[in-house]
């Protein structure tokens, strides 16, 4: 069971950390558009 309930939390962070660099990708393409079409 300590085994399990250790493991668990570092998977929760890597999918967590996964998606925040999905969204800052995503942040940074946003930009860009916005960027292309103010010129």
């Amino acid at each position: 069971m300590r085994f399990k309930e250790r493991n668990v939390p570092r998977k929760l962070q890597s999918i967590l950390f996964e998606k925040y660099m999905k969204l800052l990708s995503y942040l940074n393409n946003l930009d860009c558009f916005r960027f292309r079409f103010s010129k």
